[in-house]
């Protein structure tokens, strides 16, 4: 794998401190990129959770114009990625979001939450099932969302 960067940062997105179970902040799950999906929305998109629950939906190709933030031990300013929505979640995450198409799932510490991204790049929430702590990353196959959680059971949600 080769990068395209020439050894530089694009951008960085610093996340807040929290401290939740044994973590102290930021991001523990990893981010989701809608590249390769058949989509009426940009296909330049990502999101990822911070461990304090907000949902972040971003242009990863596009930065905020003029915008710097601090680095890791604030020793570099890198630019800002251009955000295009946030939502809280009902609970700290640690669970990885799922992009299909036009659609984000994220699974968080007390549901599972389903998103719609507009073509302007905002998010709409579709649907919550709420109780079950949802730690991992769920699965799509033909219109199903396969979800494990934590209370040991396999959910399959849709039609």
């Amino acid at each position: 794998m080769k990068f395209k960067t020439n050894g530089q940062v694009s951008w960085y997105h610093p996340l807040p401190d929290r401290k939740w179970y044994t973590w102290n902040g930021g991001m523990v799950g990893s981010p989701a990129v809608n590249h390769r999906y058949q989509s009426d929305v940009s296909k330049d998109l990502a999101c990822f959770v911070g461990i304090d629950g907000k949902l972040t939906l971003v242009n990863h190709k596009k930065t905020q114009p003029g915008k710097m933030v601090w680095g890791p031990r604030k020793q570099k300013q890198y630019p800002a990625p251009l955000v295009l929505d946030t939502v809280t979640l009902p609970q700290g995450s640690i669970s990885t979001p799922l992009f299909v198409g036009n659609k984000i799932i994220v699974g968080y510490d007390n549901g599972m939450d389903l998103y719609q991204v507009t073509p302007a790049g905002k998010l709409v929430r579709l649907d919550r099932l709420s109780g079950p702590m949802f730690d991992a990353t769920p699965v799509v196959w033909n219109g199903r969302v396969y979800a494990g959680s934590k209370n040991g059971d396999l959910y399959c949600l849709g039609n």
